[in-house]
């Protein structure tokens, strides 16, 4: 049996406030609180969570309250394993069953309860959802290096994007992706992932606009350059600012790019580094808030280089909150299991004096009180792939 503890890292992180407040259409959801949870899911159910591998909010009945309800995005049975992609990131034919599960859950944040779940048959290897302005959900499949959309009351996709089963690194081709971010005019930003190192924009039509990464820094940058990327894990989209922000998650920073949404021909130019390398750990999600104008990112404080699943790591992680010039404002997670992806507090706690030449974390938690998470220390959640 799956240890049944693993589900809690998804509903810590209840008040997603930098997409929710930055979302209308209709009926505004109400804002969700920063209050630690983590009895979501209601036990009599014995849903069969496994890895988690995202999560957003999503609008319910605006005659309920709350208005809004948690998804989650998990692989079922599925497990990543040393067989499930070949030398050359091809799914073998062996590991091609698709999750038979209910992928999709959209869970009540009060009580627990599902609302709705759908997705089975469909996936092989889920990794990424997000909830756009207009409810529409975007999802990565890193087994069939796809990106998906499902319209709002929907379950079924009505763009696929990529060649199922077949990794590259063309235009119409991803390689295992990891995240999407979606502007209020329609274009999105797909982090492309695990072997591409890049992140591409798109048209609303689903047409490339361009791409950074790895293959435009040049043979001669240097390992530190801001487009050598290594596993970029998660975008975060500043529209206000016009950046898109990436978790580097093997290089263990957070940059920040042009978004070209205002001036297109700006797009992918390096504008700063929010959070340096090494300081925070291993940055596996990133979420902006624009109502705080903050950027919350989870990491796990890991001196392992490089994920391997012959090393999977479960080093302590922690939440940082980080105004937009970098400066580390706050935190907590002291006892947290792993966040992999998720939401966060709508309101940063007290600034600290964080030396980037220090280890943020050591300052930050020898003050931050244990009460500001409720998590139980022994609570396990999946190696963060």
């Amino acid at each position: 049996m799956m240890v049944c503890m693993r589900w809690l890292a998804l509903f810590m992180m209840v008040a997603m406030a930098g997409r929710v407040l930055s979302m209308s259409r209709g009926h505004a959801p109400d804002e969700p609180t920063a209050e630690f949870r983590t009895d979501y899911l209601n036990r009599q159910q014995r849903l069969p969570l496994s890895a988690v591998s995202g999560v957003d909010v999503t609008p319910m009945n605006s005659d309920v309250t709350p208005s809004y309800a948690v998804v989650v995005f998990h692989r079922g049975d599925k497990q990543w394993t040393e067989r499930t992609f070949d030398e050359h990131n091809v799914m073998p034919e062996s590991e091609r069953h698709n999750i038979t599960q209910d992928t999709i859950v959209v869970i009540h944040p009060d009580t627990g309860d599902v609302v709705d779940s759908f997705g089975a048959d469909t996936f092989y290897m889920p990794h990424g959802v997000t909830v756009d302005q207009g409810w529409n959900l975007w999802l990565t499949d890193i087994g069939t290096h796809q990106v998906m959309r499902i319209p709002q009351k929907d379950t079924t996709p009505d763009l696929i994007l990529g060649e199922k089963f077949v990794p590259g690194n063309d235009d119409t081709h991803f390689c295992q992706p990891t995240d999407v971010a979606v502007a209020s005019n329609g274009d999105f930003f797909v982090s492309d992932g695990y072997c591409n190192s890049r992140v591409l924009k798109f048209s609303k039509e689903g047409k490339v606009i361009g791409h950074f990464g790895k293959d435009t820094a040049g043979e001669d940058a240097a390992p530190d350059s801001p487009y050598v990327l290594n596993v970029p894990h998660s975008l975060a989209l500043v529209e206000q600012l016009d950046l898109i922000c990436v978790a580097d998650r093997e290089n263990g920073r957070v940059l920040c790019y042009n978004a070209g949404l205002k001036e297109a021909d700006t797009f992918g130019g390096f504008n700063r580094t929010l959070v340096p390398a090494h300081e925070v750990g291993r940055p596996t999600a990133v979420a902006y808030n624009p109502k705080e104008d903050v950027m919350y990112v989870a990491a796990a404080l890991s001196q392992q280089r490089v994920w391997s699943q012959s090393r999977p790591s479960y080093n302590p992680p922690r939440a940082f909150i980080y105004d937009m010039e970098g400066n580390c404002l706050g935190g907590w997670g002291y006892n947290l299991p792993k966040l992999h992806r998720g939401t966060v507090p709508s309101s940063p706690i007290a600034p600290l004096n964080c030396s980037k030449q220090l280890n943020c974390a050591k300052e930050l938690f020898s003050v931050v009180p244990l009460h500001h998470v409720t998590v139980p220390s022994s609570s396990i959640l999946h190696n963060g792939t």
